[in-house]
């Protein structure tokens, strides 16, 4: 009889236990399943502010040829512009963070800021000639 009252004490707590470790993993389900939705969101909104950058970087891009070569048939002293940076092919295949992107389309103005003074300076000087 002692023995049927332990067994019965010990499956009540093992059930317990089972029902209080669901109880858990319910939890935790909820709360990762939130955590995926405000990721998802999250990366939404990225990978859209991505595009929104490589748009304006191809369209910058196209902008500082048409200026290249505009100065270039412009300038009299024949004076080269070559922006290495613009050489370097960019990884497309790459899935790149917000952070590198904002960091490239920096340097990417900084270097447009820096040609359109020189080419601004160049032919300012060879107007002087």
């Amino acid at each position: 009889m002692f023995r049927k009252l332990k067994n019965r004490v010990a499956a009540q707590t093992a059930r317990d236990r089972k029902k209080q470790q669901m109880t858990e993993l319910e939890e935790a389900l909820a709360c990762l399943q939130a955590k995926n939705a405000k990721l998802t969101a999250e990366n939404e909104a990225l990978r859209q502010s991505s595009s929104e950058v490589v748009q304006e970087n191809r369209r910058l891009r196209e902008r500082l040829e048409v200026l290249t070569s505009e100065g270039a048939s412009r300038n009299p002293c024949h004076v080269k512009c070559e922006p290495a940076v613009f050489d370097t092919p960019l990884p497309w295949e790459r899935t790149w963070t917000a952070f590198q992107l904002v960091t490239c389309c920096v340097a990417f103005l900084a270097v447009l800021r820096c040609a359109h003074v020189f080419l601004s300076t160049s032919l300012l000087l060879c107007r002087m000639l």
